[in-house]
């Protein structure tokens, strides 16, 4: 953002790197009222909680202020669909925008109008990925508690991931077809072992299916993997 009130007319006298790479002030920070800055608000809705690692402030040419921060943030997702769990495409929204000011004060907008998103990976928890994204920053029309008619500007990033499902099918989904195929091969075995065999089959596809629905959030209707398991219980009740 532009503060022409600390623009300065030293910049010709300073290193060239200096004039390039900008003044770091993020050690003054602690006294912004000393320094006379003016640090927009900025928040991501969808965020829980966050934790900064770092963070670096500078002054550019002109007045120019240049924020950049690294964090870890924990956020919640509304609108997911489930139904093709665990083979399911999601996509992942953040909206940022001002806390506290409309939009003729604090207009969001992207750099070189191209938004660059990075998709970190854990090799040792790789639970999506990466397919696409998106950003654009809008002015829209937001509903405000204290003002009917507040227009807040939003910058609007979408992530496209897929779910990485071969855990979940060679943890979960393997072991109960094969279970099954163990209650088929029971079939010439004593009835009374017959039994046997199908209600411990039944119990463990059970505590399966608990780990599964706990895998996902409480939802009103089934997926591919509820299907699945249905079929299951439905053929080992039929034995």
């Amino acid at each position: 953002w532009l503060d022409e009130r600390i623009s300065l007319n030293i910049w010709p006298y300073l290193n060239p790197a200096v004039t390039q790479e900008g003044i770091d002030i993020t050690k003054y920070i602690n006294n912004q009222d000393q320094l006379n800055l003016w640090m927009p608000d900025m928040a991501i809705l969808e965020m829980l909680e966050y934790d900064v690692l770092g963070e670096t402030i500078k002054i550019l040419p002109n007045g120019t202020m240049f924020r950049s921060q690294h964090m870890v943030a924990r956020f919640s997702q509304l609108g997911m669909k489930f139904r093709r769990y665990p083979i399911d495409d999601q996509s992942f929204q953040l909206t940022i925008q001002s806390y506290g000011h409309m939009q003729n004060v604090v207009r969001m907008r992207i750099l070189d109008d191209e938004a660059v998103v990075t998709f970190g990976r854990d090799p040792g928890n790789q639970v999506w990925q990466y397919v696409s994204s998106s950003a654009q920053a809008t002015d829209n029309f937001e509903t405000s508690p204290t003002n009917l008619q507040r227009q807040a500007s939003m910058l609007r990033i979408t992530l496209n991931c897929r779910r990485v499902s071969n855990g979940i099918i060679y943890r979960l989904a393997l072991p109960v077809m094969i279970f099954l195929a163990v209650v088929g091969i029971s079939f010439w075995a004593d009835e009374d072992k017959r039994q046997d065999v199908t209600l411990q089959i039944l119990l463990i596809v059970s505590a399966l299916y608990i780990i599964i629905g706990q895998s996902i959030p409480l939802i009103g209707y089934l997926t591919i993997m509820d299907n699945y398991i249905i079929s299951i219980f439905v053929v080992l009740a039929g034995t």
